[in-house]
């Protein structure tokens, strides 16, 4: 059971980014998932981008409310000392795992049987469980440990009303154990499983609050830091080096250039120049090599052929910034 002490997993979320080598990085949790992620904002903020928590409230919260005997709360985390008796997941595997079913119900069948086919045995389930063996007190989460304290990361916590097992009162509570920038949504009508129940509505708040806090950020292109330049307004991009190019089949074109706010576009530019202009425009992921047995044959016709590669393909120049593009 001391596998699973909290500690550890916080080790393990900063180990995976470790080893994806990425010095800072964005976070999303729900449930377990959301308790470690808050426990990683207070622990290490310094590696954090930014937050975001679908259902569970800050722990230093829920704690208190669950330690209060009259509290919506304290009733509702009555499974956290179920789940935490030794074998408790035999329980839920009994008649065909129909415990473990019925915290998925309403979900889509399909969904439900993939999370059976996970975690309806009981070494999968009983690992599962060990979280609650390894970090409550009672019915109290994290209760014979410190609190987590004030969370300096900017933080998107999304609470659904219709939660069973999580109260109004902790997760109002939250906004007061958060210092940083903080935004608190409320789904109407939506229980437990908000990924599961309403991504239309969750994706577009995940994708705003990223954007919100991305900016700067270095992207690793995977090319020699020297191949990196910066525009007079400050835009890092990449400018790929012509001998990549060399001895491509079927493309005898020299590259032509014209500069857009400092960044250089490549295109080609072959027949008369006094014929009707056709302008290709190529798709994604390809560049203006795409059109190579179609240049010759309009350029022959009589057209001009302008092939330009967009920028960010082919030969010309690649910003690495999201909104660039």
């Amino acid at each position: 059971v001391e596998d699973y002490d909290l500690e550890l997993h916080i080790a393990d979320v900063l180990g995976y980014a470790d080893a994806l080598e990425r010095e800072t990085f964005h976070l999303v949790g729900h449930d377990v998932g959301a308790t470690v992620a808050w426990a990683v904002a207070a622990r290490a903020p310094e590696r954090l981008s930014s937050l975001t928590v679908l259902s569970v409230p800050h722990p230093d919260a829920l704690a208190e409310a669950q330690r209060d005997t009259t509290s919506c709360q304290y009733e509702a985390s009555a499974y956290f000392e179920t789940l935490s008796i030794q074998n408790s997941e035999d329980a839920l595997l009994a008649n065909d795992a129909a415990g473990l079913e019925a915290i998925y119900a309403g979900l889509q069948e399909e969904a439900i049987d993939e999370y059976k086919a996970a975690l309806g045995n009981k070494e999968a389930l009983g690992a599962a469980v060990n979280f609650y063996r390894a970090n409550t007190e009672g019915r109290v989460l994290f209760g014979g440990s410190e609190p987590l304290g004030s969370i300096t990361v900017d933080t998107l916590y999304i609470y659904s009303d219709s939660d069973p097992v999580l109260c109004p009162e902790p997760a109002e509570a939250t906004a007061d154990l958060v210092s940083g920038n903080y935004r608190f949504e409320v789904l109407e009508g939506v229980d437990h499983w908000i990924p599961e129940r309403v991504p239309e509505i969750v994706n577009p708040m995940l994708l705003e609050h990223l954007e919100d806090n991305s900016e700067g950020e270095h992207v690793d292109t995977g090319v020699d830091d020297a191949l990196i330049l910066t525009t007079a307004d400050g835009v890092e991009f990449v400018r790929t080096p012509d001998e990549y190019f060399d001895s491509l089949p079927d493309w005898p074109y020299e590259p032509q250039y014209v500069e857009i706010d400092g960044l250089r576009q490549a295109y080609v530019d072959e027949g008369p120049e006094d014929g009707p202009v056709v302008l290709l425009l190529h798709g994604q992921p390809s560049w203006s090599y795409l059109y190579r047995d179609m240049i010759p044959v309009l350029a022959d016709a009589g057209y001009r052929v302008i092939a330009l590669d967009h920028l960010g393909m082919g030969r010309s120049d690649k910003p690495i910034a999201v909104e660039s593009y």
